[in-house]
């Protein structure tokens, strides 16, 4: 008797992984097929409260999730600008800046809420305070870029960091289309100090948290001391540190002794 073949069908996508893929297409110069993932499935797919969730099905319909990943969100908005940095179309930019906008507010509570920094706006902080229960998991701890351990990782604030920087230069880029809006300028220069500021505390939080001061590495999360090739994320594409800074080559050193194998590959994790 004939054994049955099993075939597995996922057909999953997940925000972050597509992003890298469209990133190579626009390297192929198919622009066109590039904008389509963000201008239609991310639009179609993105939450009220403006974050992605874990994985979709390629129809745009959500898939089974066990919980959250924050550099899904992220890595949207980093997309976004990476796609504009290759074909200077700003109408793209303008066309996503709110669905850009929505995703930054979710990523800003989410840092917040991680670094306990006070909400100044009182209108703001009455708001969330009256409607928080509608909208809690910013303040759940996030899942790591493997869907294997919940915390705090370096790859994910990298992420975060990146999509600050990026949502600064976007905000650059169409600031002349609200030059007679006076009130859109202000908030976006506003915003964009904002982002500065998040991100010098994004990097103080890594220094105190996630920084081995003994072997002078960055550390992946803040539970354990274990190995994880993610943690060049911090380095490309997010570029939260240089390649230069003797901590970089410090990390990698132990990246090359501890998941290089006998067949010169590297693991991801060390055990």
């Amino acid at each position: 008797m004939k054994k049955k073949k099993c075939v597995v069908d996922i057909g999953y996508c997940w925000t972050r992984d597509a992003e890298f893929i469209v990133k190579a297409i626009d390297l192929l110069g198919m622009h066109t097929q590039a904008e389509k993932f963000y201008n239609t499935f991310c639009k179609k797919t993105q939450s009220k409260n403006g974050m992605w969730e874990q994985r979709f099905y390629t129809n745009g319909t959500l898939a089974p999730c066990w919980g959250y990943q924050i550099d899904e969100t992220a890595s949207v908005i980093y997309g976004i600008y990476e796609h504009y940095k290759i074909t200077k179309e700003e109408t793209f930019l303008k066309n996503n800046l709110k669905m850009c906008e929505k995703a930054l507010g979710f990523l800003i509570k989410y840092i917040k809420n991680l670094l306990n920094i006070e909400e100044t706006d009182n209108v703001k902080k009455e708001l969330t305070e009256k409607y928080e229960y509608k909208d809690r998991i910013y303040k759940h701890v996030s899942y790591d870029l493997w869907e294997m351990n919940e915390g705090v990782h370096l790859y994910s604030l990298a992420s975060i960091y990146s999509s600050f920087n990026s949502m600064i230069n976007i905000y650059d880029c169409v600031k002349d289309e609200y030059k007679n809006n006076r009130i859109k300028q202000e908030k976006i220069e506003k915003t964009k100090q904002e982002l500065r500021e998040y991100n010098i505390e994004i990097k103080k939080y890594i220094h105190n948290n996630l920084y081995d001061d003994k072997q002078k590495i960055l550390l992946r999360n803040i539970t354990d001391d274990k190995t994880d090739i993610s943690m060049l994320g911090a380095i490309y594409p997010f570029e939260l540190f240089s390649a230069k800074e003797k901590v970089i080559a410090n990390t990698v050193e132990k990246i090359n002794m501890t998941l290089r194998t006998y067949s010169r590959r590297i693991s991801k994790i060390s055990r």
